[in-house]
């Protein structure tokens, strides 16, 4: 009977430690993306740094690529990313390009090193994206048209047959991508005002409003209907809205997202010029969604005419 407890305590115990951190183990930090930043290693239970003694494009080649990232695009020294506490674990780096982890480089010995962690070295990594089509439209589904916000209001490009000022001054719902003859929400993870900004922009709206709406705003009636206004994915948007019939079927697409951990700077003119590591699909079973609220500014077919909004 003890034997089977000992078994079963092993048996729970098991995923914490193949989790367990390992000597050689790397990470990035004080960078401000997840490509880059301080160069720190694990080693005898600590995390340490690197030395920047030696430190060259293909020690920046071989770290980057053990994290998972395509290669090093630069590496830079005395502590660009910043200072690190704890030990220097690895003074003059002497890696070729080709190993696979940075225990297969050369170096003076772990903490065997003559520096200060004004000295420690860091790295700017270009990440991995997937092949990309060259057209993804985007669209934006259960959308609410209101007067909120801070703008004076301009005539959506979706709605080109409206006066000349209007009050629906922004819009607001969920963002989905069409990809591989099929719409699929972007994902929440990682998305943020630049994205948005991007998004908005690319369905005719110049103007980001804030964080998005929730899903329960924006989809109150679980089985009643809802809008979809979509775009061509190129700035321009070319269709009307049009009404379809709730079902599981709308559901169960919320289910899973085209998109996920987008990174726009917010200049790009279409989502599609973003970063972001692949298209998914990729499981979202608490419908985490990307919401946008867009609008527009002051514009001069509005001089005479212009709608005032208030938050």
């Amino acid at each position: 009977m003890e034997s089977c407890k000992v078994v079963i305590f092993f048996l729970f115990a098991l995923p914490g430690l193949l989790m367990a951190q390992q000597n050689g183990h790397l990470r990035l930090v004080g960078g401000t993306a997840e490509n880059n930043g301080r160069v720190e290693v694990y080693y005898n239970k600590t995390w340490g740094t690197v030395c920047d003694d030696g430190w060259q494009l293909t020690d920046g080649d071989v770290v980057c690529k053990q994290l998972g990232f395509l290669r090093a695009d630069r590496v830079v020294y005395k502590a660009y990313f910043g200072q690190g506490t704890g030990p220097i674990w690895i003074d003059q780096t002497n890696c070729r390009g080709h190993e696979t982890s940075i225990v297969e480089c050369t170096h003076n010995g772990w903490g065997i090193h003559d520096c200060k962690h004004s000295e420690d070295a860091g790295v700017f990594c270009l990440r991995r994206e997937p092949v990309k089509p060259t057209s993804m439209p985007i669209r934006l589904s259960c959308p609410r048209y209101t007067t909120g916000g801070t703008c004076n209001a301009c005539p959506s490009q979706q709605y080109p047959d409206l006066d000349n000022c209007t009050s629906q001054a922004a819009v607001e719902g969920i963002v989905e991508a069409f990809y591989n003859n099929k719409w699929l929400p972007v994902s929440a993870e990682g998305w943020d005002y630049s994205n948005a900004r991007v998004a908005c922009g690319e369905l005719g709206y110049p103007v980001a409003f804030g964080s998005g709406p929730s899903l329960d705003t924006l989809w109150p009636n679980w089985n009643g209907t809802h809008l979809t206004a979509c775009g061509d994915g190129s700035g321009q948007v070319s269709c009307d809205p049009f009404t379809i019939s709730e079902n599981n079927a709308f559901r169960m697409r919320l289910h899973s997202t085209l998109l996920k951990k987008v990174d726009c700077t917010g200049n790009e003119y279409r989502l599609l010029n973003c970063y972001f590591p692949e298209f998914g699909p990729h499981s979202n079973p608490s419908m985490e969604v990307a919401t946008v609220r867009c609008g527009f500014l002051p514009h001069s077919s509005c001089h005479n005419a212009s709608v005032e909004v208030s938050a």
